[in-house]
């Protein structure tokens, strides 16, 4: 009996071991995104603020300079790796609206091309594009019909 019990306390410390590593992984995994997130933000509100004042101030060239680049940072960093049926409805979305901007204004960078390669461009009937980018695809077929 005091084997069993012996046994049993050494199961149950090894058992309570492995509950606070793994929790205390979890908490420092969501500090880390946490922290992630803080930087993602505060880098997209910088960009934001440094387009709208260009805009604010005249500068259009500047500020669609300033959006082109972060269309094609965020189009190479977005993708998880997986192919483009694997991953996540909302990337397909949005890649696919990249797609469709980009058939229309192309870029030169060539990773944001290598990842929009064989990403088909977003159905103009479909629930996620907006009169704007419908627009934008109605003038790209055009272009690309005449």
């Amino acid at each position: 009996m005091k084997r069993v019990l012996k046994t049993f306390g050494t199961l149950a410390g090894v058992v309570a071991v492995i509950l606070v590593a793994y929790i205390s992984g979890r908490l420092s995994g969501n500090a880390r995104m946490t922290e992630q997130m803080k930087r993602e933000t505060s880098g997209s509100l910088g960009l934001h603020v440094e387009t709208l004042a260009r805009l604010r101030t005249g500068d259009i060239e500047g500020a669609e300079k300033l959006l082109e680049q972060s269309v094609d940072v965020a189009v190479v960093t977005l993708p998880q790796g997986l192919p483009f049926v694997q991953e996540p409805t909302l990337t397909q979305n949005v890649l696919m609206a990249a797609k469709t901007y980009r058939v229309a204004y192309a870029t030169q960078d060539a990773s944001a091309n290598a990842v929009l390669k064989d990403v088909q461009p977003l159905p103009i009937d479909h629930k996620y594009c907006s009169p704007a980018l419908g627009e934008v695809a109605k003038r790209s077929a055009a272009r690309i019909g005449s």
